[in-house]
């Protein structure tokens, strides 16, 4: 069985981890909304940007040190409460998930089988927005990992435009995203085969590593792939199992040969069912 994928966003307060999780969602991403026994703030929104609990941080420690609450990860910042569940997170999207460093470093410790991360720093430079005691526990929680321990680094500030921060935080992300989603493919006569993760949810290109290429495929009259018998590569059928993932269609992908969008070719597309 494949790892969830959680995207790890740690920064400063203001450094823009909640814009930036906001906007992978827009992308298509499992945002982790984490609860919490903190107060709604005036601009912020339920279920947006936390899901508020009306409990004291007393009562949910008593519940999740007795197992009554199955959570992720926790940790209590500023005399409250914060936590998520397993049920949260999805096993085919990759889960964007704003922590701290010591939340990080617990579920990481915790759940090596569970999750595979890429761990993700807003490294923030400039005068923040945010109000002085927020910025005065951040200090006081003093960063525990240098940045090179971290998968991207993500440069954002005040003379940064937003637009500009968002695309190269998100072509960074993507990139490691299609790298950890990658699957290999035990191949007949020993060519590696991969599944490259496409924009579409629980579909996947299938390509061989001689030259990158994907795996072009014929059509029966249809219009639909009954199976796939690549040159050196795996037989797969509709209901065959990759990795503890069933196969439940094959997808044509139209590839356009340069700019003439009228020229194109079918590539071959895997979609799993839903776990």
């Amino acid at each position: 069985m494949r790892k969830k994928l959680v995207i790890a966003i740690v920064g400063p307060s203001g450094s823009g981890k909640t814009t930036l999780s906001l906007y992978l969602k827009e992308q298509g991403y499992n945002l982790i909304t984490s609860y919490t026994t903190r107060p709604k703030r005036d601009e912020e929104t339920e279920a947006v940007d936390h899901y508020f609990i009306e409990e004291s941080p007393e009562q949910i420690k008593e519940k999740i040190m007795n197992g009554r609450i199955d959570t992720v990860a926790h940790t209590e910042y500023g005399s409250h409460y914060y936590w998520t569940t397993f049920e949260q997170f999805s096993n085919t999207k990759p889960n964007v998930y704003v922590i701290d460093e010591y939340g990080l470093q617990g579920m990481m410790e915790k759940f090596p089988s569970e999750f595979d991360f890429i761990t993700v720093y807003l490294n923030f430079k400039g005068e923040s927005t945010v109000n002085k005691g927020r910025t005065s526990r951040d200090n006081k929680r003093a960063k525990k990992f240098p940045l090179k321990w971290y998968d991207i680094v993500v440069r954002n500030g005040y003379d940064l435009p937003k637009e500009e921060f968002l695309t190269k935080a998100y072509m960074k992300i993507k990139k490691a995203v299609i790298q950890k989603q990658t699957i290999f493919l035990q191949s007949r006569e020993g060519q590696q085969h991969f599944l490259i993760p496409t924009e579409m949810p629980n579909i996947y290109e299938f390509r061989t590593a001689e030259d990158w290429m994907p795996i072009y495929c014929t059509l029966d009259h249809d219009r639909n792939i009954k199976a796939i018998d690549a040159d050196g590569g795996p037989y797969l059928a509709i209901g065959s199992e990759i990795e503890g993932r069933k196969i439940k269609s094959f997808v044509p992908l139209k590839i356009y040969n340069g700019a003439d969008k009228e020229k194109f070719t079918f590539a071959t597309g895997i979609e799993f069912e839903e776990n």
